[in-house]
């Protein structure tokens, strides 16, 4: 997504991306105000049906203020492919990464016989299987105990033998992205692991509002 996403592509797929790197420090001293992650340099893309999904909420900053302050993570365990989670996240997934990368669909090198949109289902179903065979955790951003009040989730990956853990992706709903949404879920891992944990990401050099978004917030170092 166009501001709080790190990695979209399959491992197979080709791709041109910046990697980056930070700590808890890091996180911790990038918890300021309410709007400190927003960006609104970067307008909202998308046709009538996109407008009508990025809809669900109000943006103006008492609205924004008034949901953070009920927004909770908290950790996710897929049990099976039957999981009432998995379609919402799917769904969170789709229309956030699509919200942007339709813009710059010719730099994806897509093979020719997939949509966008089939892409980003198929990458999605690489996700569900990861988070089924528990090879990744995952934590949700949301606004009470049913599935429909997810609004946004992580998922990251503890590589082994060292104290790296990898960020493989951040997506929020398409209404919130460049809202300071992302960030909280970014910030929550202080409390899930402890001092001196290292955590890194991958960002397509495309996607420049992300870009902007992990070099000025929270990353001290990317190539």
């Amino acid at each position: 997504m166009s501001g709080d996403q790190l990695n979209s592509s399959p491992p197979r797929q080709q791709r041109e991306t910046t990697r980056f790197q930070t700590d808890s420090s890091r996180l911790t001293n990038n918890q300021n105000g309410s709007g400190a992650d927003s960006d609104n340099r970067f307008p909202k893309y998308g046709d009538k049906q996109d407008e009508a999904t990025s809809s669900r909420f109000a943006t103006d900053p008492e609205s924004l203020n008034a949901l953070k302050s009920k927004t909770m993570v908290k950790e996710y365990v897929a049990r099976s492919e039957r999981d009432m989670e998995l379609p919402v996240l799917r769904s969170l997934f789709i229309e956030s990464f699509d919200d942007f990368y339709k813009l710059i669909e010719p730099k994806l090198q897509l093979r020719p016989d997939i949509s966008l949109r089939d892409w980003l289902d198929e990458t999605f179903n690489e996700m569900q299987e990861e988070m089924i065979t528990k090879q990744c955790r995952v934590f949700l951003l949301t606004t009470g105990s049913a599935p429909s009040d997810i609004i946004g989730f992580m998922q990251i990956k503890e590589e082994n033998n060292t104290n790296t853990v990898y960020v493989s992706q951040v997506a929020a709903h398409a209404s919130l992205k460049r809202k300071g949404f992302g960030a909280l879920l970014l910030r929550y891992l202080i409390s899930v692991y402890p001092p001196g944990k290292t955590y890194t990401g991958l960002c397509r050099r495309a996607n420049d509002p992300a870009l902007q978004f992990y070099m000025k917030k929270w990353c001290y170092n990317y190539e």
